[in-house]
């Protein structure tokens, strides 16, 4: 038992630590070590391993060391379990330059047919950087990645070249773990990446989000066993304006806090609160969503959001005479342009959506873009009496919540508008 507790400690860590070329003094690994084991969230695991070996202890410390007092190292340890109630990055921030090994686990969905016979690709985005396009081998659930540190984990973008007899491919989600610190981070997707789907997509940019380390084993363990994972749902489905404003007021005070706490706040908490699922783009994809009416009896059925705001594109495209906000129909068809290039088709109507609605944030007129399409003709034909554009006393309190955001200028990161730098 004891020498397995002394395996722990030298390959968990010490074995990382001997590793980096960069650190060259044996307290520059002390150092490290106690860095990466607070990142870990394993000091005090380890502290108990070291001073439970009394052999060890009497050969390295003499009789009056602090580890050696029993009365003030146990409530110290007890101390260190606070730590594990925030999530430090001291290693990785201070070693921005190193090689990280990340593993992703690639769970498909439980559908039929939900593998690809595709050539499928990733491209994993952090606080640092980016590991550029990474091609997934065919048939494999377990991919590793060696790339410079890329600091917290935002987004994963990912799609296939549409190839193959079977091209669609059903995700349910990717696990993404940094294997020198155990962090796990989960990208959910719950849908198809194919041509055929709603909004036919095949590619899709899916948000992170840190999960604990027992969540992570078990959906680690279906992915290696085959099991059909746990369905996830990718977007918060809305039943009624009323819940759709309540969910975008939310989301609007959640960036104004964000902006008055810039120092506390980071960049990958932007991407969630725009994107997430809790995020600025799901609540206004689902305020828009609600009313929507198939525009004739022979369509598919209802609209996708996009469809809409390319209606509003071409209506206002066949304008002639000055409208008052000219300035910001100029803006509203530039943006709506670029996600109509060649190279934004492999991106489906929701992701362009999401695409346009963070060029809004950036620019700062997506209340005045919210406004033009209130008054177009399309929004009158789309949208019953319980769309938001038929009720005025609403449209005015969401106008309202979006002009507040004029005011901050919101950076967005490029990964979220990756479409549009091609």
């Amino acid at each position: 038992h004891d020498s397995f507790k002394k395996a722990v400690v030298s390959t968990q860590s010490t074995g990382n630590i001997k590793n980096l070329k960069i650190i060259r003094t044996d307290t520059g690994r002390a150092r490290a070590f106690i860095r990466l084991s607070i990142e870990k969230q394993c000091l005090q695991q380890y502290l108990e391993l070291i001073t439970s070996d009394a052999e060890v202890l009497s050969k390295r410390y003499k009789d009056y060391a602090f580890l050696r007092d029993e009365e003030k190292v146990t409530p110290f340890i007890k101390y260190l379990l606070t730590l594990s109630a925030v999530p430090f990055t001291c290693f990785t921030a201070s070693f921005p330059n190193i090689t990280i090994q990340y593993k992703l686990y690639v769970i498909n969905s439980n559908k039929f047919n939900a593998q690809s016979t595709a050539s499928a690709w990733v491209l994993l985005t952090g606080e640092k950087g980016d590991t550029g396009i990474s091609a997934l081998p065919k048939g494999e659930s377990i991919v590793s990645l060696m790339t410079r540190n890329l600091g917290e984990l935002r987004s994963l973008r990912v799609g296939h070249d549409n190839t193959g007899i079977s091209p669609g491919w059903g995700l349910d989600h990717i696990l993404v773990e940094n294997v020198l610190n155990g962090h796990c981070t989960l990208f959910r997707c719950g849908g198809w990446l194919s041509r055929s789907s709603r909004d036919g997509s095949i590619e899709r940019l899916l948000i992170g989000e840190r999960i604990d380390r027992n969540e992570y084993r078990n959906l680690r363990n279906s992915c290696q066993k085959d099991r059909s994972p746990p369905r996830f749902v990718s977007n918060l489905q809305v039943d009624n304006t009323v819940k759709a404003q309540e969910m975008l007021a939310t989301a609007v005070n959640s960036l104004v806090r964000h902006r008055y706490h810039r120092g506390q706040g980071s960049a990958g908490t932007l991407v969630t609160l725009l994107c997430g699922p809790q995020g600025l783009v799901p609540a206004l994809q689902s305020l828009l969503s609600a009313g929507l009416r198939p525009i004739s009896r022979f369509n598919r059925g209802t609209p996708l959001v996009w469809e809409f705001v390319h209606k509003v594109y071409l209506e206002v495209s066949e304008v002639n005479t000055c409208h008052p906000d000219q300035p910001a129909i100029q803006s509203f068809k530039k943006c709506v342009q670029l996600l109509m290039r060649p190279s934004s088709s492999s991106v489906g109507m929701d992701g362009k959506f999401q695409t346009l609605i963070c060029l809004g944030v950036r620019d700062g007129v997506l209340h005045r873009w919210f406004y033009m399409m209130s008054q177009s003709l399309a929004a009158s034909k789309w949208y019953d009496n319980s769309g938001i554009f038929k009720q005025d006393s609403m449209l005015d309190e969401i106008m309202g919540l979006l002009k507040i955001l004029e005011d901050f200028k919101i950076p967005v990161d490029v990964s979220l508008i990756h479409q549009t730098e091609r």
